[in-house]
C-alpha cells in the first residue's frame, strides 16, 4: 500500500456500524488484530468531521457525537413559577434521534428527566430534522445558578443502535436574571 495514498473507508464499519457518511481518509496503515478485525490508522480532513470527535484513550479510539440543544425559556427569571424548562436535542443528519436512550440524558450531568413527562419527536426548528423532546424541572434547574449571567449548560447522553453506544453531547446558553 503507497505511504500517503488516499482511500475512501465507509466510517459506518469504523464507528460501531452507525449510520454515518463516508469520509475520504489518508490511510496510514491497516494491521490485523488478534480477533480477526483491522486496525486502521489514517488521517481524516477536519472539515469533514463537523459532526463527532475522537480521541484514543488507553490506546482505544472513543467518538463523541456533536448535538444540537435549544432549552426554552432561554431566560430564567428567579420569581418565575413555571414547572419545567423544555430541551430540544438535535442530531446531525444520518443519525435518528429515537435511538437516544433518554435515561442517559442529564443536563450538566446531573438533573434527570421530569420522572412521568413523555419524551416526544418532534420539529422545533426549520433543518427539517426531527429533535427530541424533553423535560427538566426549573425549580431544580434554577438551583445550578447562583448569580444573575450567562450560563452554558450541556446534555450528555447515549445514542444506542444495534447494541453499539456512542455517547454525544450538546449545549446551549441561559441568561438567568
Amino acid at each position: 500500500m503507497p505511504a500517503n495514498a488516499s482511500y475512501t473507508v465507509d466510517v459506518d464499519a469504523a464507528f460501531s456500524q452507525l449510520s454515518l457518511e463516508s469520509y475520504n481518509l489518508t490511510v496510514i496503515s491497516i494491521k490485523p488484530d488478534k480477533i480477526g478485525q483491522f486496525n486502521v490508522t489514517a488521517t481524516i480532513p477536519k472539515s469533514t468531521v463537523q459532526h463527532y470527535d475522537a480521541s484514543v484513550q488507553n490506546g482505544t479510539a472513543q467518538t463523541h457525537l456533536s448535538g444540537t440543544l435549544d432549552l426554552d425559556p432561554n431566560v430564567l427569571s428567579p420569581t418565575s413559577k413555571g414547572k419545567y424548562i423544555t430541551g430540544y436535542v438535535g442530531l446531525p443528519a444520518g443519525f435518528n434521534v429515537s435511538f437516544i436512550d433518554p435515561s442517559s440524558l442529564r443536563l450538566n450531568d446531573a438533573i434527570p428527566l421530569v420522572p412521568g413527562t413523555r419524551v416526544t419527536i418532534g420539529y422545533h426548528d426549520s433543518d427539517g430534522i426531527p429533535d427530541l423532546i424533553v423535560k427538566f424541572d426549573r425549580q431544580i434547574v434554577k438551583t445550578l445558578f447562583t448569580k444573575s449571567g450567562n450560563y452554558t449548560l450541556h446534555i450528555p447522553g447515549n445514542y444506542v443502535r444495534s447494541g453499539n453506544t456512542v455517547p454525544f453531547e450538546a449545549f446551549d446558553s441561559v441568561y438567568v436574571r
